[in-house]
């Protein structure tokens, strides 16, 4: 009788995840999504929170989404409202235009995940007018952020694959035991 050894199947999974991981191999057009969110310490934005999420190619080496919001703020930012982006890794990139640059940078090296983020605008009203009462027209801002990797669906999948395989295996395990007379 032909029997799936769940067991086996986990194992043969992890020691190619491990050789994966071991000699950095990766898909040739890996896209990465993340998202993040943080509060600017200092400029004329201090005390505000903001948040948003981005997406990042590795085989181009480009970024192929980009979106920040401000709390309180109608204003959001999107990859549309730039002209230059560069983009060196997932987490370190600058994007510029006339009237505004972002920059992400590295953070604080004794908090995880961490990444600077510095906005600096020079004419706020460009984006909506509601806000103009609570932003000035030129100012900059600075604050740390908390950059996080969004797991695609299909890792999802392959963990709940996984889980199911494992337990009917364990069910037909449990089955012969039980149909097993001494």
């Amino acid at each position: 009788m032909f029997f799936i050894n769940p067991v086996r199947i986990f194992v043969k999974y992890l020691a190619l995840t491990v050789f994966f991981w071991t000699f950095n191999i990766k898909p040739a057009l890996a896209i990465e999504y993340f998202s993040f969110s943080g509060h600017f310490d200092t400029g004329n934005l201090a005390g505000i929170d903001a948040y948003g999420s981005y997406s990042f190619d590795e085989g181009t080496e480009q970024l192929l989404s980009f979106t920040q919001s401000y709390s309180g703020l109608a204003t959001v930012h999107t990859l549309a409202d730039f002209s230059s982006i560069t983009a060196s890794t997932p987490t370190t990139f600058s994007l510029q235009s006339p009237i505004l640059q972002i920059a992400f940078g590295p953070g604080d090296p004794d908090v995880p995940n961490s990444r600077s983020d510095d906005v600096k605008w020079y004419d706020w009203s460009v984006w909506k007018g509601i806000d103009y009462p609570h932003v000035p027209m030129t100012g900059s801002a600075t604050g740390l952020f908390t950059v996080v990797p969004v797991p695609e669906p299909g890792t999802y999948g392959l963990c709940c694959s996984l889980v199911l395989l494992f337990g009917v295996g364990l069910r037909y395990r449990n089955k012969r035991l039980r149909d097993y007379v001494p």
